[in-house]
């Protein structure tokens, strides 16, 4: 004779029980995982800019530099917002000429061309320093 009805509920009911522990510790992993993703991801934040400021500093006396790892035109458009905010924040500047410059690893072609029309200085890797890739003829806007 097989199991009873009631034997095989048990069955199931402990398979379920080891079932749904599994999963919550799988959960446990995942958030673990995520946490440690995110932290590596601003790490590699942290890296970039650190590797692309000081060479930039060798071009630039003023401190107007946006630098990600991946640049998109909402953080063009967020440092264009602090340039215009840039004098009024700091009014012994106000005489100076403050020209504005974003770098990044990745630079997709549509921020590029977003930021030379609003007249910022593109910053991008070469070997072990960094260039302004703007064409020769390019005018910096002044702020």
């Amino acid at each position: 004779m097989g199991e009873s009805f009631e034997e095989r509920q048990r069955t199931i009911d402990q398979q379920l029980e080891k079932t749904s522990q599994e999963i919550a510790k799988l959960a446990i992993q995942v958030a673990q995982t995520n946490k440690q993703v995110g932290g590596l991801t601003s790490r590699w934040g942290d890296f970039v800019e650190n590797l692309i400021k000081p060479a930039a500093a060798r071009l630039f006396q003023e401190k107007g530099i946006e630098v990600k790892s991946h640049l998109e035109v909402r953080d063009v458009k967020r440092f264009l917002e602090t340039l215009e905010r840039f004098k009024k924040a700091f009014p012994k500047r106000k005489h100076d000429r403050l020209y504005g410059a974003v770098a990044g690893i990745k630079i997709d072609e549509r921020v590029n061309e977003y930021a030379i029309q609003e007249g910022l200085l593109l910053i991008q890797p070469a070997g072990d320093s960094v260039i302004i890739a703007n064409s020769p003829d390019f005018k910096p806007r002044v702020w």
